[in-house]
């Protein structure tokens, strides 16, 4: 499940990628590929970016180490 999740997220931008490479390397961009690349842009800002800066920010929050001892201050806390 992970790794069609994976793959959801990846072929948007991968697809962007390669139209706007392949319009870069032929010099003209059709109707077609600058529509697909501009909706693909769309996607990937309105969809992918908020919720991928959020897991990055969730996720280094979790390895905060203040005292500088080599352990995140969160696998340090007591349990009570």
């Amino acid at each position: 499940a992970t790794r069609a999740l994976t793959m959801v997220i990846f072929i948007p931008i991968l697809l962007v990628i390669v139209k706007y490479a392949m319009a870069f390397y032929i010099g003209v961009v059709s109707d077609a590929d600058a529509k697909l690349i501009n909706t693909g842009i769309n996607i990937i800002d309105h969809i992918f970016i908020p919720s991928v800066l959020t897991a990055l920010i969730g996720f280094l929050a979790l390895w905060i180490d203040k005292d500088h001892n080599g352990i995140p201050d969160k696998l340090e806390d007591d349990k009570k």
